[in-house]
């Protein structure tokens, strides 16, 4: 790679450590402790993901702690102990960092099987009165790159497809038809007028284990019909409360929700409903939202 090549990949990698650092440090989420009751490591993955290395790092084999495959709790069992409370931050960074360098090697190795000349402004007329000039490159590099124009055009409708999933996001709005909801104690809440469409998610204030709002005994009665947990809804563990989510559509009407043992709900906190819709957003132009207070 040519020094000025090299130059350039130095400044790209430095600014992004200094954008990963800056966004990392902002995130509303940001836990202050390697905890399972701080921040994002309320979330199920990332909680998964600090127990499995915080028992790598204490040499706990348990299989109960040990959720997902080993490579990226491994990373971070160092760290556990040289930075206790963001033990993920440098393994993340390496891996950013490495991606990107793997990235401009492959360009640079595509870059190489250019042919001398292509994309050259000038303009040139060979004996047979054809024309080489800028206009021509599209026909002149890409199948030096891929080997035919035709799969140029594939490759590019292709990058232009996997562009494009990475600009939708979930967001939830709140019902316009909102009705009002209670806790009725400490285990169950009733929500009078509970929609039963799976695009509609059910917010409630709790605390409890992960494992008990993830996997728990919940059950969801709705006009004189019972529904289970895990097999006709989903209860989610979120920054200061759950999320249930239908599984599939149920009936309208009041519906009673019951959770386990190991879950309380907060009767300070409504319940309320809000709707999920795919919208049309880049990743980076929207700040994450603050957790619910």
């Amino acid at each position: 790679m040519p020094a000025l090549d090299q130059v350039g990949l130095l400044l790209g990698l430095v600014l992004a450590t200094s954008a990963y650092a800056r966004l990392y440090a902002a995130h509303p989420w940001l836990p202050a402790a390697a905890r399972l009751d701080q921040g994002w490591w309320t979330w199920w993955d990332q909680g998964r993901y600090l127990d499995a290395a915080l028992a790598w790092a204490a040499g706990d084999l348990d299989p109960s702690r040990h959720f997902y495959l080993p490579g990226y709790p491994l990373l971070a069992a160092p760290f556990v102990h040289l930075t206790p409370a963001q033990p993920f931050w440098w393994p993340d960074l390496a891996c950013l960092l490495a991606a990107m360098m793997l990235f401009a090697l492959l360009a640079a190795r595509l870059a190489s099987r250019i042919p001398p000349g292509c994309g050259a402004t000038t303009t040139t007329t060979t004996s047979s009165g054809s024309c080489r000039c800028s206009a021509c490159m599209p026909r002149c590099c890409w199948p030096a790159l891929l080997g035919s124009a035709r799969r140029g055009r594939v490759a590019l409708v292709a990058g232009i497809a996997a562009a494009l999933l990475f600009c939708w996001r979930v967001e939830l709005a709140p019902r316009p038809d909102e009705t009002g909801a209670a806790v009725l104690d400490e285990h169950t809440l009733r929500i009078p007028g509970f929609s039963g469409r799976v695009d509609d998610v059910v917010l409630a204030g709790a605390s409890g284990p992960v494992e008990a709002i993830y996997f728990g005994k919940h059950t969801l009665s709705v006009a004189d019909r019972g529904f289970e947990h895990l097999t006709d809804f989903k209860v989610f563990p979120r920054p200061g409360g759950l999320m249930l989510m239908p599984l599939r559509p149920m009936p309208a009407g009041e519906v009673i929700i019951t959770f386990g043992p190991g879950v309380h709900l907060d009767p300070a906190m409504l319940p309320r409903q809000e709707r999920q819709r795919i919208v049309l957003s880049l990743p980076f132009t929207r700040a994450p939202s603050p957790p619910p207070p």
